[in-house]
């Protein structure tokens, strides 16, 4: 079902969400605006019949449910979940390429080895720390678009997205900076 304008329309709020996830200060809160992004970009995939990518990022919303749960318990993801859904992923890809009776294709590693990436960063627990990994799985599937053809939707989207991880670590980085030096001067005035 090739829809492209459903496929623009999707990427576009795919985008917008993914962008603004790195503007929050809550770890709940990032990872359900980023289920959102997901959801949207797999929409996105099946306007534009890209069915690799879609099964991919279904894995990725039902990860995101799980990690969702731990998170709100106050845990972290054990590593045996985070490696249950990286190898569901790399099946997934296996199955999905032998259904439609193709040969593996080398530039999809790219899309894969960064969906294993964020399988792992998004059980990361420190927002902080979870940003920074953050950053090689979005250059790798800004690789991947950049290398298929019509995709220019996603090559803009996952661009935002690291320039806006990028900018939201400076942001609050120099937000710390300066609270901490609000909390000096307090303590030398008060003493």
């Amino acid at each position: 079902m090739d829809i492209p304008a459903l496929d623009y329309i999707c990427s576009f709020l795919a985008m917008a969400s993914a962008i603004s996830s790195y503007f929050v200060k809550n770890k709940k809160l990032f990872l359900i605006v980023q289920t959102l992004a997901i959801a949207m970009f797999a929409l996105s995939s099946f306007f534009k019949v890209n069915y690799l990518t879609m099964f991919i990022y279904l894995i990725s919303i039902v990860r995101m449910a799980m990690y969702y749960g731990y998170e709100k318990a106050d845990k972290s993801a054990p590593f045996l979940v985070k490696t249950f859904f990286a190898v569901l992923i790399v099946v997934a890809s296996l199955v999905i390429n032998a259904v439609k009776g193709v040969a593996f294709n080398p530039i999809e590693l790219l899309v894969l080895v960064g969906s294993i990436l964020y399988t792992y960063s998004f059980g990361i627990r420190n927002l902080k720390l979870l940003r920074i990994f953050f950053i090689i799985p979005t250059a790798l599937n800004i690789a991947y678009y950049a290398l298929i053809p019509n995709s220019i939707f996603y090559l803009m989207s996952y661009s935002f997205e690291l320039g806006a991880n990028l900018f939201a670590m400076l942001l609050y980085r120099d937000r710390r900076k300066a609270f901490a030096k609000r909390k000096q001067k307090m303590l030398e005035k008060s003493q």
